[in-house]
């Protein structure tokens, strides 16, 4: 009996386009199409979005009914082999960097540079936009992870996630694994600080309290707001966004900050939690970086009660969509489109990691099992 790995049963990225209506699009292709279709002249989105919206959700069923490469229990025996070759951090490079030339799924990791940082095996020192240092496997935090911002640190309660981990996470979800999620979780509120950007170490004690110490301060007591700050970290490392509604999002903010909120007499708000994720994620949809959306979240501009909106944030989402000529309801489809290309790019990046995890087994000349 052939199983799904054979490779006459093999059904590679190449194939499936070609048995497809529509190519597999690229996270933020449709956003790119419209600036070129504004720099031609064309002013009127809303038809066009339209049939983008429908063929992609044309598309985002035809690839839901296309099976995999192979099963799981494949997808482990083909990386325990490679772990034993012990060359499975170097297979796990390559097949990130074809996963980058094939796709924009990881871009939001991209732009605050911890893709770059896993593939240089430099996770304890990422690269960011000043130098951070990374504590892995602190057991005795009370969080999952933690950004130290006067310190220019981040925690992570658990270990570095291995390659043979990163790969059968890529290969069996199309994401990384929750260890590696939490790392960029923390690494993106390292671009919300007030201080990001700034020597990591100033001239004396009195240049660090002045540059550093009290903005911290100041930002921290004029409310910079939790809601958004955790809105984005949490959208731009766990994707695609539709995968937590409001009320979940409300509880795991909610019990991760408990103890911190209950210390200063922060409760989490969810008028301002439901208006984060609106913003956040339609600011992203309009394509705004990991850095800019950073930037928002302490210049937030205040919290309007009458209008339940962040002024600040209002005010950059209707310059982008009058930057675009785009009106409310075409924004709303763009958001849409924004979650199907990263659901479908989320399917087509399981399908490469197979697809190159099967050219390893036939390269190796792993057996399957029987």
């Amino acid at each position: 009996m052939d199983h799904p790995g054979d490779s006459g049963n093999l059904c590679s990225i190449q194939k499936l386009m070609s048995e497809l209506e529509y190519p597999i699009p690229k996270t933020h292709e449709t956003l790119h199409i419209l600036e070129v279709k504004q720099g031609s002249g064309e002013k009127d989105q809303t038809e066009y979005l339209n049939q983008r919206l429908i063929s992609l959700e044309e598309l985002k069923e035809k690839m839901a009914q296309n099976s995999s490469l192979l099963n799981d229990d494949e997808i482990n025996h083909i990386i325990g082999e490679i772990e034993e070759g012990g060359n499975s951090f170097g297979v796990m490079r390559d097949i990130l960097e074809h996963v980058l030339s094939q796709t924009n799924y990881l871009h939001d990791w991209v732009e605050s540079g911890v893709v770059q940082d896993l593939i240089d095996a430099n996770l304890d020192t990422p690269f960011t936009d000043r130098p951070i240092t990374v504590q892995w496997g602190k057991k005795n935090m009370k969080t999952k992870g933690h950004a130290f911002d006067l310190r220019d640190e981040v925690g992570i309660k658990e270990e570095i996630p291995t390659p043979a981990q990163i790969l059968e996470s890529l290969a069996i979800e199309g994401r990384f694994p929750l260890s590696f999620r939490i790392f960029g979780h923390e690494i993106i509120h390292t671009y919300q600080s007030v201080n990001a950007g700034k020597s990591l170490q100033p001239n004396g004690m009195f240049a660090y309290i002045k540059e550093r110490v009290l903005p911290y301060y100041q930002t921290f007591y004029r409310g910079k707001p939790i809601e958004l700050g955790e809105v984005q970290a949490r959208r731009q490392s766990d994707k695609p966004p539709e995968t937590h509604s409001p009320d979940d999002v409300f509880d795991r903010i909610e019990g991760a900050r408990y103890t911190k909120t209950r210390k200063h007499g922060y409760k989490i708000s969810e008028d301002k939690l439901t208006a984060a994720i609106s913003m956040i994620d339609r600011l992203n949809a309009l394509g705004l970086s990991v850095e800019e959306l950073g930037q928002l979240t302490h210049d937030h501009g205040g919290w309007d009660k009458k209008s339940k909106t962040y002024k600040g944030l209002e005010k950059r989402l209707k310059h982008e969509m009058d930057e675009r000529n785009l009106k409310e309801e075409d924004v709303d489809k763009l958001l849409r489109i924004d979650v199907l290309e990263r659901s479908i790019e989320r399917q087509k990046v399981m399908r490469l990691v197979q697809e190159e995890l099967q050219k390893e087994k036939m390269k190796n000349q792993i057996s399957s099992e029987e």
